[in-house]
């Protein structure tokens, strides 16, 4: 017989493989509509910037509905970098500096990685993504989304003190 610590990780990787290709697939029909991940992130750039720096206005805010300076980012650099490049050149009078502050940022200079899938995107990068960008979808699927997140939260932190759950 296999030990406890086997078959643990057995379950794990079923789930976790099986809810993310069955998010993949939800993604690719209902959210991205059979569209490439690399245009939808490109239309929504504007709020996927928002994610990673709250606080600096971009070239795009015409009211500062999104800039928000005491909220906290919900997406790191790392995980922005992964879904664009950030390297791009700025239009003229779009990227304003006051010192060494950013006071507006260009999003010309983010474009969407080329041949980005879902594929590409873990559990918790396709909710924040479907929480962002098509709020009304992920609303009427809270409690399913936070059901996913729940019973993967609590097998990947299961094992404790050396012990099964």
């Amino acid at each position: 017989m296999a030990d406890e610590g086997l078959l643990y990780r057995r379950l794990w990787f079923f789930c976790y493989v099986k809810v993310a290709c069955m998010l993949r697939l939800f993604m690719d029909v209902i959210v991205l509509n059979n569209a490439t991940l690399e245009s939808f992130l490109n239309i929504d750039k504007h709020i996927m910037f928002h994610l990673w720096k709250p606080a600096v206005r971009c070239c795009w805010c015409n009211k500062q509905y999104l800039v928000r300076p005491h909220t906290r980012s919900v997406l790191t650099e790392q995980q922005m970098k992964s879904l664009y490049t950030l390297n791009g050149i700025p239009r003229p009078g779009h990227h304003t500096v006051y010192g060494t502050v950013i006071t507006q940022f260009c999003l010309s200079q983010i474009k969407a990685k080329s041949f980005i899938t879902t594929d590409n995107l873990d559990i918790t990068m396709m909710i924040t993504i479907i929480r962002a960008c098509s709020p009304n979808l992920f609303n009427t699927l809270q409690q399913h989304f936070e059901l996913i997140r729940t019973q993967r939260n609590e097998l990947a932190h299961c094992e404790t003190n050396g012990t099964m759950c």
